[in-house]
């Protein structure tokens, strides 16, 4: 039941989002995603 659901959203929610990427402050905001995976990622290996 849950994956008709997404499928269904999934449509709805892309067309949103899209235009919000080309956004400058989108664009911020994934590049601060994107910082913060990284920092993610090399912060696992001295946890470990």
């Amino acid at each position: 039941m849950t994956s008709p659901a997404l499928e269904t959203e999934a449509p709805l929610v892309s067309p949103a989002i899209s235009p919000l990427i080309t956004k400058p402050p989108s664009g911020l905001f994934a590049s601060a995603i994107a910082l913060r995976l990284m920092a993610l990622l090399l912060a696992l290996p001295n946890t470990t």
